[in-house]
């Protein structure tokens, strides 16, 4: 029900410093004693927070979620700093 071995191998998360004592993810949550979160958008299991994600039926760890938040920000390309009217707009003075 674990999703450590996916979130190891796609996420890169070998080296990112969560702990690992607590799954990563759980799916299939509908399916297991834990369909209680789908009602409340979450739940705490074995003392770690968790985010019920309707549209894969998911639980993921608030601590990962926070990291993948950062690691997709981080990814972004930064704004180059563009000319204040937008890019092409010019006002003739």
């Amino acid at each position: 029900m674990s999703i450590d071995h996916v979130a190891i191998k796609e996420l890169g998360v070998e080296a990112c410093g969560l702990q690992r004592r607590t799954p990563y993810g759980m799916t299939n949550v509908s399916m297991t004693q834990l369909s209680i979160a789908r009602h409340f958008g979450g739940c705490k299991y074995q003392g770690d927070f968790y985010t019920y994600l309707p549209h894969t039926d998911e639980l993921i760890r608030n601590d990962v979620l926070k990291w993948q938040q950062k690691q997709k920000r981080a990814a972004k390309p930064p704004n180059d700093q563009a000319h204040p009217l937008g890019a092409g707009e010019h006002k003739n003075l």
